[in-house]
């Protein structure tokens, strides 16, 4: 499901996950508290498991901050950092701990998923889990071999206008 070109890790080090919280794991139901998104905590559950290490990146703050990571710690997900980046990550870059949390995957449902200029031959993009979609694929199918969505065109097919 997950890109791999989004998913490589610096050599030698775990992977690391920045998720939100409202929309994320919780329902967003601001300034209180939604159900549990189930299936992101399991997915959490299981990086955590597989070694990833795991930020917390929301905008609650102050108390509404505290109230979220304990409702997570009662999901049984404990962070590795909340709104900050990992320790080890501020030693890598040289002692610079910017704003925003250095992460491999940023989990969100307000993100939008870009096509990395690296990514030379792909022209499709999954409408519902992401997944890039190479030429051989979108033109035979035109859905997500990952989950079986409609693919969403980043380049036109052949005959089609621009």
């Amino acid at each position: 499901m997950i890109n791999p070109h989004y998913t490589q890790t610096m050599e030698g080090m775990a992977k690391i996950i920045a998720v939100d919280f409202d929309g994320t794991l919780a329902e967003n139901d601001w300034p209180g508290i939604g159900a549990p998104i189930q299936t992101t905590i399991d997915a959490l559950k299981e990086e955590i498991a597989a070694g990833a290490k795991v930020i917390l990146y929301t905008n609650r703050c102050d108390e509404r901050l505290t109230e979220a990571v304990e409702w997570c710690r009662e999901q049984d997900i404990e962070f590795d950092a909340v709104n900050d980046n990992l320790d080890y990550i501020i030693v890598y870059f040289g002692g610079s701990n910017s704003r925003k949390p250095f992460a491999n995957e940023y989990w969100d449902d307000r993100a939008v998923t870009m096509p990395p200029a690296t990514l030379s031959g792909q022209n499709g993009m999954c409408s519902v889990c992401g997944y890039f979609v190479g030429e051989e694929n979108i033109f035979r199918t035109n859905f997500c071999p990952q989950c079986g969505k409609p693919i969403y065109r980043l380049t036109p097919e052949k005959g089609e206008p621009s």
